[in-house]
């Protein structure tokens, strides 16, 4: 299963439904929360996230501050911050400027075009923690290997300091297959 965990915040019930439905149909685990408490309690379960998406205003705590005290258990958990709609979004933007200073990954604004949810967790897939199913059975990892096979010297340095970054994954180049 190549899908990835991801836990979803809003507190609009139908931009939590449209997040949840174009992730789900592109074969990713989705939990939901409506509410800032509600989405830390999610990140202290079983489940181990590849992502989370927050809105900046939840209600109880901010998207923000979740991000805070997610980041305490969790460490550089990819977070895509969801910025609400209203005129053009500036760099002085408060909401953007609370998300950008505790290290948000990506940043979205409301309202979201068809299809760049799932593209900026795509993205930012080679960010997530090293995990699969075995953390759910009690089962140790094993670590990731890839193999990058490009004709292109500057792609393979590129695409291997970005696939390894802050992971344990064996990383591999080679010019040809």
């Amino acid at each position: 299963d190549s899908g990835m965990r991801v836990l979803v915040a809003d507190a609009e019930q139908g931009a939590l439904a449209d997040m949840k439905s174009e992730l789900a149909s592109a074969g990713h685990y989705v939990v939901t929360a409506t509410e800032g408490e509600q989405a830390i309690a999610a990140t202290k379960t079983r489940i181990q996230y590849d992502c989370i998406v927050l809105s900046g205003e939840l209600p109880i705590k901010s998207g923000p501050k979740v991000v805070e005290a997610v980041r305490e258990w969790c460490g550089g958990i990819p977070v895509i911050g969801i910025l609400q709609a209203g005129g053009h979004w500036s760099e002085s933007d408060k909401e953007g400027e609370e998300f950008r200073a505790v290290g948000v990954t990506t940043l979205l604004q409301k309202p979201l075009p068809s299809g760049a949810l799932l593209e900026a967790v795509i993205q930012i897939a080679p960010l997530r923690p090293l995990s699969n199913e075995s953390e759910l059975s009690g089962e140790r990892e094993r670590p990731l290997k890839m193999l990058i096979v490009d004709d292109h010297a500057a792609n393979r340095l590129l695409l291997g300091k970005m696939l390894s970054k802050g992971t344990s994954r064996s990383v591999e180049t080679s010019p040809i297959g």
